[in-house]
Formats: structure tokens, C-alpha cells, sequence
């Protein structure tokens, strides 16, 4: 990952982090209306909570389901299971200092764009996770500004593209991540 890899990281300069919002929002798709409740949570990410990612398996935090609920974001239920499925890109970003949940010193930024019922508006949603026990956890899942998912398409690493993003011939994730700090230990590389 950031620290762990050896390799070279080279950060992604503005034009190239605006030319892949660009291609995110050529590729988007209309954000999946579903309601928040116990049972459309149940069929979504199962009793285990589990869902298998470009990356692995990564389980829902405990408290995600009243957590979306408390802040509001239950409008949004529909886009988090696609996010992490099947996310645009996935980025690596340095982690909080003091995070004493955190088991590694980076965040996954799972980043999907959608747009609204209209197709007038683009939504970039992102589901961030941590290593947890040797596991990715979700600990957060919300809407994300264009101005923050430029910021940190520049300050992060992308570690994951989805396929149709690099048709154009540019390339922006070049490795396959590590496992050595137990975070997605059931890695399936890149796609």
C-alpha cells in the first residue's frame, strides 16, 4: 500500500485526477432508490454482512445501518453495496493520526459516481474502510464533493480503476495491494 509497497508512488497531477472524475462521470449510472430498513439491509450484505469487492471481502461496521440513519443518509442506502461491488476507482489515503481502530496507517476509498433520478446531477458516493481485526471493515459511507474527491484523487494512491475507466488507454492504477498488514487478506488483485 502507501508505505508497504517499495514501489515508487507518483501522485496523480490535477489534469489527470480531472480527466478521471471526467471518465467517472461518462460511466455513471442512476443511483439505486432502495429504503433503509432491517430487511433491505439483511438482502443486501446477508446475516455476515460481507460483500465481495475488485479487492476482496469487505464486512459492513455494526453500526452502520443506525449510523446511516443518525446522520441523515438514508436517502443514500441504494448507492452502498454498488460502491463497494463494483466501485469506479478505490483509493489510498493516509488515515487519522491516533486511529487506535485502524490496524494500518491507511484508509480504502471505495468511489462509485452516479447520477440523480433526473440524470441532470452527478453523486459521487465513497464507502471508506479500515483493517480491523485482519479484515476490511466499512466505516463509513457517504456523498463526497468534487472538490474532496479531487483533493484526494491528488493526495492518495489509486490502487484500483475499473476496467471501462481505462479504455481510454490511460492507466491509473498500476500494482496489485499488499496483504502483508492483514488487510484484505483474501485479495484478488487487479482487474
Amino acid at each position: 500500500m502507501l508505505e508497504s509497497t517499495g514501489e515508487k508512488y507518483q501522485p496523480l497531477t490535477t489534469q489527470q485526477a480531472e480527466y478521471l472524475i471526467t471518465a467517472m462521470e461518462q460511466s455513471a449510472v442512476k443511483a439505486p432508490m432502495l429504503e433503509l430498513t432491517p430487511e433491505n439491509w439483511e438482502a443486501e450484505f446477508g446475516k455476515s454482512g460481507i460483500v465481495s469487492t475488485p479487492l476482496g471481502e469487505v464486512k459492513m461496521g455494526e453500526n452502520q445501518y443506525s449510523k446511516m440513519h443518525a446522520r441523515g443518509r438514508a436517502a443514500e442506502f441504494g448507492m452502498v453495496k454498488p460502491t463497494l461491488t463494483s466501485p469506479s476507482v478505490i483509493i489510498e489515503e493516509a488515515s487519522r493520526e491516533g486511529s487506535v481502530v485502524n490496524e494500518r496507517c491507511t484508509n480504502l476509498l471505495f468511489v462509485k459516481t452516479f447520477t440523480d433520478s433526473t440524470g441532470s446531477k452527478y453523486i459521487h458516493f465513497e464507502s471508506v474502510t479500515i483493517s480491523k481485526g485482519k479484515k476490511e471493515v466499512a466505516v463509513s459511507s457517504h456523498i463526497v464533493r468534487p472538490q474532496q474527491l479531487l483533493d484526494k484523487l491528488k493526495a492518495g494512491q489509486v490502487v484500483y480503476t475499473a476496467t471501462a475507466l481505462n479504455a481510454s488507454g490511460q492507466t491509473f492504477a498500476e500494482y496489485s495491494p499488499q496483504t502483508e498488514s492483514g488487510a484484505l487478506s483474501d485479495s484478488k488483485g487487479m482487474e
